[in-house]
């Protein structure tokens, strides 16, 4: 849908009416999508999102008014209220990003969110923008009018860059980057324009896209138009068509995978990312049936509208296992948390006393152990929602610090205990020059449901390698390493685990085992 059509703040434009909409049923009339989050606005004017835990503090209060128009930044977000109103939320208000300028006198009828700033156009069509100023991406020439003098029908907000198209149909931007300003070469009337980073695309009146910046000579935008809607990334660049269908072009410096283009639904509008540090292509639409659909986003659990607020953590099933290093380092190995799972947190108890949460995937180093106790440790997990719904209890595992001896009241079904496993047999270290040389007596990659060895420094993952050797620099100053390597299936479950722990004295490059100091 054109920015023309977007921007006028009456719902009756849109072809939608509060009185007259079921409260059941949940459609959508716009979307806004940035690198972490996404959001649609319901023909009730109501904003719902979809976050990962990096956004959870970007969620709407429940305080906010009916919307006519939704946008989205990398940490707030912006309303338009059918009388002009614009209101602002979002987490730590670092630039004023969400404080809309009191001086405002006249209903806003567009608005736009870019990474840390915000631009609109009022009734008049004269321009504000607020927020970071780095590259002078607040400072809309002709006193907020624009070149021509003349005002702006809609504008949009990226990283650092502003551009508006005029009333005279022509795009301009505003910034000191210049990657993007020179608009010169355009042709317009245009409709709609949308930008990222180094490269820009205008819609224009008779359904073909333009594009203009650095990037421009890269890839060309799509030529099979007319059409009603466009989306630009780093890598690709969008229409919609008079099908309704996605048509992309791509660029062929990136490694873009075309066949994941091939997305066999009709949609009314796309929304792509609003600047941030991602270079996915990442895009949601709004489908014909009024549904929101993000194909590309692979950084949400789902959609706005298409999931639950939070997922029950009841049915989730962990097992737990333990190993014991030098200096009574416990370390707590579990059932690997799929990602597409929304909870990411887990609790640790070590005597039924909660001592961490850590959203950890399926590791963890207790360092604070007592490794004078002579009263064994018992240690248990739980996964925890985002809400603080938690799910069953672990099994307990029980430590015995002084003899390094792992016991349990459960095997671990489907995740096979480090202690009893078997698979690698012995971690070695040599060192040469400023290297750890780690070599292990294991089964090659490949053979005996082992896709792949796990490097881990001090709890760090390093890397994977199907090799049974791998080379490590050494840490800076003196330091006494624990190096694990782990035997991981296909599915990402642990078959074995085993450890080595050494001293480097960086004087002689020698090794020593590690004492208590």
């Amino acid at each position: 849908m054109p920015y023309i059509l977007r921007s006028l703040p009456f719902l009756a434009v849109l072809g939608v009416s509060l009185s007259s909409a079921q409260a059941n049923a949940q459609s959508f009339i716009d979307v806004s999508v940035a690198e972490f989050w996404a959001c649609g606005l319901t023909d009730q004017g109501e904003v719902v999102c979809a976050n990962d835990e990096r956004t959870e503090r970007y969620i709407p209060p429940d305080n906010l008014p009916a919307f006519v128009d939704i946008t989205i930044g990398q940490q707030h977000g912006c309303g338009l209220t059918a009388e002009g109103e614009a209101i602002c939320w979002g987490g730590i208000n670092f630039y004023d990003e969400q404080d809309v300028p009191s001086d405002i006198n006249e209903p806003l009828v567009s608005i736009s969110a870019g990474s840390v700033h915000t631009c609109a156009v009022g009734l008049s069509g004269q321009a504000y923008c607020w927020g970071l100023n780095s590259n002078e991406q607040l400072q809309v020439p002709g006193d907020g009018f624009g070149e021509s003098g003349l005002g702006f029908l809609a504008v949009d907000a990226d990283e650092t860059t502003s551009c508006g198209i005029e009333l005279d149909g022509n795009i301009s931007c505003w910034s000191t980057d210049r990657f993007i300003l020179d608009t010169s070469s355009l042709e317009g009337p245009f409709t709609d324009l949308d930008l990222s980073r180094a490269v820009g695309c205008g819609l224009q009146a008779s359904g073909d896209i333009q594009c203009w910046g650095t990037a421009r000579g890269v890839f060309d935008a799509p030529d099979n138009g007319p059409y009603t809607d466009l989306v630009v990334s780093p890598t690709a660049i969008c229409g919609v068509n008079q099908n309704q269908m996605l048509d992309c072009s791509f660029s062929p410096r990136n490694s873009t995978d075309e066949a994941s283009y091939n997305v066999q639904t009709q949609f009314t509008q796309i929304e792509g990312v609003r600047a941030g540090n991602s270079i996915d292509n990442n895009f949601c639409g709004l489908t014909v049936n009024g549904d929101i659909s993000c194909p590309l986003v692979t950084s949400l659990a789902g959609e706005p509208g298409g999931m639950e607020a939070d997922v029950p953590v009841t049915e989730q099933e962990i097992d737990l296992t333990a190993e014991v290093y030098a200096f009574s380092n416990v370390e707590l190995f579990w059932t690997p948390i799929p990602q597409t799972t929304p909870q990411t947190e887990i609790e640790i108890f070590r005597n039924d006393e909660l001592v961490e949460t850590t959203t950890a995937r399926f590791s963890w180093i207790d360092r604070s152990a007592d490794r004078f106790s002579t009263d064994p440790l018992t240690y248990r997990i739980r996964a925890v929602s985002r809400s603080g719904n938690t799910g069953p209890f672990s099994n307990t595992i029980t430590v015995d610090v002084q003899s390094a001896l792992v016991s349990g009241d459960d095997t671990g079904a489907g995740f096979n205990s480090p202690a009893t496993a078997g698979l690698i047999d012995a971690v070695n270290v040599i060192t040469l020059g400023g290297t750890y040389i780690v070599t292990w007596d294991a089964p090659v990659a490949g053979t005996q449901g082992v896709a792949a060895y796990e490097i881990r420094r001090n709890n760090t993952l390093v890397d994977l390698t199907r090799a049974n050797f791998y080379a490590l620099n050494f840490s800076a100053g003196n330091s006494c390493d624990t190096i694990t390597v782990s035997a991981v299936s296909e599915n990402g479950a642990y078959l074995d685990t085993r450890s080595t722990v050494r001293r480097v004295f960086l004087g002689n490059g020698a090794l020593d085992n590690c004492r208590n100091p």
